[in-house]
């Protein structure tokens, strides 16, 4: 009977044994940036996961430290964010690192650490990520998007096409990164564009940069208030008219009043007549849209519409 109970109790344990499931990491210490540094004598190490983690260390001697207990732990999306510091002393640079999950076997990690050193490993389960996974994340990088919070929304986009790599989804779920990593990495572009040429002053070059973000993305009001306040100075402005005034024959035409026609009191618009030679220059601003003109006080006033900095009027 003890016997029978024995073989059963040994199945039953070389059962959960062979029924674990495998982890799979990936060092991305040259692809995650950490907002945070290590002291001198320390070293971080970031472990980004979507399953729940306990860790554990084990030095050269094969003596297990004490359980390794995250300083910080937080959410990116559907990853959990473990912060782990370590001694970065020479004789712990053989120390390995044991990450456990339940259901898994305990997955063992090489951990070679330096002074103000920062590593970040992605721990996952290559048959188990799950297209629900993906899924959010896409959903995440979409709903950041809208936000226009692109650089976030670039980085779960980033994250689902590592997630399609590892485990991949459908054809349009792979559609859906692609999309959302080409209209990202375009807002992005065009706003550091934009943003540069706003501080130059160019203003209508600006606005062209500003208008490709509202094409992808209507709702970003701050590329809306930044194309009205292009807008309001480009208008505001000075630019100056010149040209030359001759009658049919190409004769010129001295003595010929031209007014900026800013406002609807004339008398408040910048005026001036032509010289000998016919020519003539106004300063106005780029709101202004129309040149009024006449001869004497006997000939009726004519309208021209600005179309450049150069305007030649031919009087008949």
């Amino acid at each position: 009977m003890k016997k029978i109970l024995f073989i059963t109790v040994l199945s039953f344990c070389s059962g959960i044994l062979f029924a674990q499931k495998t982890l799979s990491v990936r060092d991305e210490s040259n692809q995650k940036a950490v907002a945070e540094r290590a002291k001198e004598g320390e070293a971080i190490v970031v472990v980004r996961s979507p399953y729940d983690l306990s860790f554990e260390s084990v030095t050269k001697e094969k003596e297990k430290d004490k359980k390794v207990t995250p300083y910080h732990v937080e959410k990116d999306g559907q990853l959990n964010v473990y912060h782990l510091l370590f001694s970065a002393l020479p004789k712990y640079k053989d120390r390995k690192l044991l990450i456990n999950s339940e259901g898994y076997k305990t997955l063992t990690q090489a951990i070679p650490l330096t002074s103000y050193e920062v590593k970040t490993f992605y721990v996952w389960d290559e048959k188990g990520k799950g297209a629900g996974v993906l899924k959010d994340l896409i959903n995440e990088g979409n709903l950041l998007f809208n936000q226009c919070k692109y650089d976030q929304a670039r980085v779960k986009f980033l994250d689902a096409s590592e997630s399609f790599q590892i485990s991949p989804g459908s054809q349009e779920e792979e559609n859906a990164i692609i999309l959302g990593l080409d209209k990202v990495d375009q807002c992005i572009e065009a706003k550091e564009k934009a943003e540069k040429l706003f501080n130059k002053q160019e203003w209508l070059a600006a606005i062209a940069e500003y208008e490709k973000v509202l094409a992808m993305n209507p709702a970003d009001s701050q590329s809306k208030e930044r194309c009205k306040t292009c807008k309001e100075r480009f208008d505001n402005s000075p630019r100056v008219i010149t040209g030359t005034v001759t009658d049919i024959n190409g004769n010129p035409l001295p003595g010929v009043n031209i007014v900026a026609l800013e406002s609807k009191d004339k008398r408040k618009n910048p005026r001036v007549a032509t010289d000998a030679s016919g020519a003539y220059q106004i300063k106005t601003t780029h709101k202004t849209t129309q040149l009024i003109y006449w001869k004497d006080m006997l000939d009726s006033e004519k309208t021209i519409q600005i179309t450049g900095d150069i305007i030649n009027i031919t009087v008949r």
